[in-house]
């Protein structure tokens, strides 16, 4: 899906700006996720490698493009995911929001651009967040 694998720390901190969008601290995700500060410290440092973030030690961190472009390629599968499990299983909108962080990263962009196609390229999820464009994937 992204090129940030799923299953991985990197893939939880990205996905934690779905949630808070700014002003993330490690320590703050450090307790979040039940592990060590310096995990999350590791994770960012290979995150900023890749220029995906921008970090300063014992301070917040920041998306950069690159990352604004992991995040929106996850998040419309997140937000398709959500349309499917609400229109097709009849989930409740907070249940298939919870369920899509569960699927999101296993799920292809193949399987994506059929749920898009299948109810009409949704602009929004039914939590009303908006779906971003992201080629492949969802489009407008």
């Amino acid at each position: 899906m992204t090129a940030i694998e799923p299953d991985t720390l990197e893939y939880r901190i990205l996905m934690a700006f779905l949630e808070h969008k700014a002003g993330i601290k490690p320590g703050d995700l450090a307790k979040r996720f039940k592990i060590r500060h310096s995990t999350i410290n590791s994770a960012l440092k290979r995150m900023e490698a890749r220029d995906l973030v921008k970090w300063k030690h014992y301070g917040e961190f920041e998306l950069l493009e690159k990352g604004f472009e992991e995040l929106r390629h996850a998040e419309v599968h997140h937000h398709l995911i959500e349309v499917y499990l609400v229109e097709s299983l009849g989930m409740t909108p907070a249940e298939a929001h919870e369920e899509s962080f569960r699927l999101a990263p296993h799920v292809s962009c193949t399987m994506i651009k059929r749920i898009c196609d299948k109810y009409g390229n949704p602009a929004t999820c039914p939590l009303n967040h908006e779906i971003p464009h992201f080629p492949g994937c969802h489009g407008h």
